[in-house]
């Protein structure tokens, strides 16, 4: 009743995010089957609504056109395998990794998300430097509509994804960037294969899993929503941000909470630690002046660790300037990149 205070009732519930999450992994695992046993032009929505169980919200496109007539455009030019549209779905071992190539440019950036956010923590920098560079992001494991589960992510294997990410798309070398606890796989691979990458941008990037486990692994295994909901607002300090902390909510969500609390736990109980001092490649940090996750003393001990870093401060930002700060985040990898002559 319109007026009346307390009368409007909240569309969530625990019950309906069980439900649409089941929906949710039955299409993506009908979707996996069906790219690998027949390719993905030839995969109609229809084939993966009857595979999995589930209506098909489109009936007359889905009977007719394959998932790639039918897919929308994303926010830039996708690009990598000639005319056809690349396959989404990478294999990896036993598994599917989603991944996405947006962008015409010569120069290569391949991003990495933090805890379990998917790719899309890059979309808005991608879609910025899509003229200049060939952009590279994808889910790792325990992200977004990548097929591994929670006992499936060890930081072995977080590293061998990478590397597979990087010979499916044909890629030599490139600037190779991370976000948050995406830092660590990324450190480590730039120190087992240097010639794979021209240089390393980390973005509020966790340097080292020491210490007592974070509360996010107990949080994640209780009351994930909660546990979401209250890290998205730590993570966002910048005003007006609200439509951002909703979509940050939507990715994180995705995940399993078992696998939220695994891709943390089994960092910290190995003490996953790499040797800042031997990297050699050109480095930049950039690093929110109001990041509460990962404070900036954190940054600026790194910067005076790796060799020739340099520190890029944003004020006014929080954890996710990849999300708040997409156009500063852009500029300073630019000039950087720009001023290394990475690709000359």
């Amino acid at each position: 009743m319109a007026g009346v205070k307390g009368s409007e009732r909240s569309y969530w519930s625990p019950l309906r995010v069980q439900q649409a999450d089941a929906r949710r992994r039955a299409v993506l695992n009908a979707a996996s089957e069906l790219f690998v046993a027949q390719g993905y032009g030839a995969t109609t929505v229809g084939q993966i609504a009857a595979r999995a169980g589930v209506s098909k919200s489109l009936p007359a496109l889905a009977d007719r056109q394959p998932v790639a007539a039918a897919a929308p455009t994303g926010v830039g030019r996708l690009t990598g395998c000639g005319s056809r549209v690349p396959p989404v779905f990478i294999p990896a071992g036993e598994y599917l990794l989603n991944s996405v190539a947006i962008g015409t440019g010569e120069r290569i950036f391949v991003a990495h998300s933090g805890w379990v956010a998917n790719w899309e923590l890059w979309q808005e920098p991608f879609g910025l430097m899509q003229d200049s560079w060939r952009c590279i992001g994808y889910d790792h494991r325990g992200s977004g509509a990548t097929t591994a589960p929670p006992e499936a992510i060890t930081p072995e294997a977080l590293v061998a994804d990478l590397f597979t990410v990087l010979d499916h798309y044909g890629v030599t070398r490139c600037v190779l960037a991370a976000e948050s606890l995406g830092a660590l796989p990324c450190l480590q691979a730039v120190l087992e294969r240097p010639e794979r990458f021209a240089g390393l941008v980390l973005v509020d990037g966790v340097p080292a899993a020491v210490g007592d486990r974070p509360s996010l692994v107990a949080g994640s295994r209780a009351d994930f929503p909660a546990t979401v909901a209250a890290f998205v607002e730590a993570c966002v300090p910048e005003p007006d941000s609200e439509h951002l902390k909703r979509w940050g909510r939507q990715m994180l969500l995705r995940a399993d909470p078992e696998a939220a609390a695994t891709i943390l736990e089994t960092h910290y109980n190995r003490g996953v630690a790499p040797d800042l001092a031997a990297v050699s490649l050109p480095t930049l940090l950039l690093h929110g002046e109001l990041d509460a996750i990962v404070p900036l003393r954190a940054a600026q001990e790194v910067a005076a660790t790796i060799p020739g870093a340099e520190l890029v401060v944003l004020p006014g930002a929080g954890h996710v300037p990849t999300v708040t700060r997409p156009q500063e985040v852009v500029a300073a990898i630019d000039r950087w990149a720009s001023k290394h002559r990475l690709f000359a």
